[in-house]
């Protein structure tokens, strides 16, 4: 709509403008000499086309928010929103969030507690693992702003005057959801189960990190064994939902001391005169195995010590839970004398950088080096290796010649095979790392 001065009208007591309010097609709307009750239906019919117009508006901003949200690499270490957004659960249920803010901006609708359900499971779950509530929702509104500032940065003038006028709604449901979040994990932390698993979560720290003592934690329910059996667990999927949920469905033993961390969890099994740190892994291996169909991916780091050599433990046992991820094995329980190789190249960090550069040559040579990953892994045997990729035994051995070319190592002269292995082992540690 456009408003315009009309022609003049004169009479005899001079001249006046009369003023028109007209549609673009130029059909007058509103005059000003128009009655009262057309200027408040011209009104109402302006206010009308305004909401739908900011509807349309809103609509195609929640789209964007959605694509925005789908563009986020929760795995890129190198930003930190991105990493805020991954420690805050906030990718997973993301597009619930923005379905249901853009509720409450075009209709009015406060999220319910049955829509807000798996928002606050999420956080149930993250609080029960360790994080605390004020770092839960320290970091889930730093992700709100983060997301909010680039569909800003990325609107037009009219949908950023759009988005001011809308602030309010987002602090109140950001008020909203946090509120529902420490009412449901204020519940949660009342139960004296609770308390237990807190008094657990402050042995493990002190236990893995050197500074136990005794009489230190004197709950009779919480009973520190000789030694233990160091458990570091590795997720393939890292996101934080993925992990809990194994964390929750992994069969623990009702003596086992859990604490969950980045990407995984560790856990101390007790040893003692009656369990020896063979058996316990025994044991472990054959519970493992019986559920590791219905679980995701994940491996297992083991070491033992006694008390005082429980740091140490921790050390390499999450070593080598790491070192099986990078290198996709196909094991679950690891242990350090099963890849003793691969264990000193992984603390090995320039011996791993030099071994690392040898295989420069076939970064961009994927099919090479899965040809080579799988030639090692079927003990250098060209016949497996080519049913394995179900290509013929001719095609292995060119690409392992077009490898000799590229790298200067034979991978069929098993000396030098071996310092390929090495340095394949390096560069996936390097990417994993990066990674992860």
């Amino acid at each position: 709509m456009v408003c315009c001065h009309g022609p003049r009208r004169f009479s005899r007591a001079g001249c006046r403008h009369d003023v028109r309010l007209t549609r673009p097609g130029g059909k007058v709307l509103l005059r000003s000499d128009s009655s009262p009750r057309r200027r408040s239906a011209v009104r109402g019919r302006m206010k009308s086309l305004a909401d739908r117009q900011a509807r349309v508006m809103l609509a195609e901003l929640r789209a964007a928010a959605h694509r925005l949200v789908d563009t986020i690499d929760p795995s890129d270490v190198e930003s930190v929103e991105a990493v805020d957004l991954r420690a805050a659960d906030f990718l997973i249920s993301a597009h619930l969030h923005i379905d249901l803010l853009f509720a409450l901006f075009i209709d009015g609708t406060d999220p319910s507690d049955t829509a807000l359900a798996p928002i606050v499971a999420a956080a149930r779950a993250a609080v029960r693992d360790g994080r605390t509530l004020e770092d839960l929702l320290d970091i889930r509104s730093s992700a709100v702003e983060y997301v909010w500032n680039r569909l800003a940065d990325a609107a037009n003038e009219p949908t950023r005057r759009l988005m001011f006028d809308h602030a309010p709604a987002l602090s109140r449901y950001s008020a909203i959801v946090a509120t529902r979040i420490a009412v449901a994990c204020a519940d949660f932390t009342a139960f004296p189960a609770w308390e237990q698993l807190e008094r657990r979560h402050e042995l493990v720290d002190a236990l893995l990190t050197g500074s136990y003592n005794v009489g230190m934690h004197a709950d009779p329910r919480v009973r520190v064994a000789e030694g233990y059996l160091v458990v570091v667990a590795c997720a393939a999927d890292p996101t934080p939902l993925t992990v809990s949920n194994l964390r929750q469905r992994f069969p623990h033993t009702a003596a086992a001391l859990v604490r969950a961390d980045v990407g995984g969890w560790t856990a101390l099994l007790p040893l003692g005169r009656d369990v020896s740190a063979e058996a316990a892994i025994d044991d472990l291996d054959r519970r493992v195995h019986a559920v590791r169909d219905t679980l995701p991916r994940f491996w297992l780091g083991v070491a033992a010590g006694p008390v005082a050599g429980l740091p140490e433990a921790f050390v390499e046992a999450r070593t080598v839970a790491e070192l099986c991820r990078a290198l996709d094995v196909g094991e679950i329980v690891c242990r350090r004398e099963r890849f003793m190789l691969e264990y000193a190249i992984a603390t090995d960090p320039q011996t791993r950088t030099r071994l690392a550069h040898l295989v420069d040559s076939l970064d961009d040579q994927p099919i090479l080096t899965e040809t080579y990953d799988m030639f090692a892994r079927n003990n250098y045997a060209l016949n497996p290796t080519a049913e394995a990729l179900h290509i013929h035994r001719n095609t292995v051995t060119y690409r392992l010649s077009r490898i000799a070319d590229l790298t200067g190592y034979d991978p069929q002269n098993p000396t030098e095979a071996i310092t390929l292995t090495a340095a394949r082992v390096a560069r996936l540690l390097q990417a994993d790392a990066t990674t992860n």
